[in-house]
């Protein structure tokens, strides 16, 4: 509205706004002068960082084959607890890498053990197969009951549905979106839009 393109909303439609934080998805439904709100709705369970918690677990899981290198993880953890935040930060470093660059890869480095290469494909296969009820709860004192109704989803079914139910809401409440904005980091992330 303000660049006065051609991009106008159609009339008696609304923009929707999906923004993909790093905690949180935020929706909103404006009307285009952008001061009527028509719809709010959010999850704090769905945004970037529980990609950053399925990435570690990916990595936790390869660490795991090395009887070793897990024993070592284990007495680090147990010496320092604030290194599992260390390597989730790594995690999110190395996603933020693989997005950002065109190659399409990073490695995840941390402590002393050996860097794991991480790719594109392989961010997008986890979010599309590790169930994240369970990492949630351990990740962010994601409440049981919530945690029991995810049920073995992953991140993406998860964040599919809630759209979905999303959209039935506007729906039911006769609210026409003619435009979808998307916005936070991880919109970057293809599988996202």
């Amino acid at each position: 509205r303000d660049k006065a393109t051609s991009q106008v909303l159609e009339r008696d439609t609304c923009a929707l706004l999906i923004d993909v934080g790093s905690s949180t998805i935020d929706l909103t439904a404006m009307t285009s002068d952008s001061r009527n709100h028509q719809y709010n709705s959010g999850s704090n369970y769905l945004g970037a960082r529980s990609v950053d918690f399925i990435i570690r677990q990916w990595y936790l899981d390869k660490l795991r084959k090395d009887e070793e290198d897990w024993n070592v993880y284990q007495t680090l953890i147990e010496d320092n607890p604030a290194m599992e935040q260390a390597l989730t930060l790594s995690c999110r470093m190395a996603k933020e890498s693989v997005y950002s660059t065109t190659a399409g890869i990073a490695r995840i480095n941390f402590a002393d053990f050996r860097p794991a290469k991480i790719t594109k494909a392989d961010i997008n296969k986890i979010v599309g197969e590790m169930p994240i009820g369970g990492i949630l709860r351990s990740s962010v004192n994601l409440p049981a009951k919530t945690a029991a109704a995810m049920g073995q989803k992953d991140w993406k079914k998860l964040f599919e549905e809630f759209l979905q139910e999303r959209k039935a809401e506007m729906t039911a409440q006769g609210i026409k979106i003619s435009r979808i904005i998307m916005t936070g980091s991880a919109s970057k992330m293809p599988f996202v839009p």
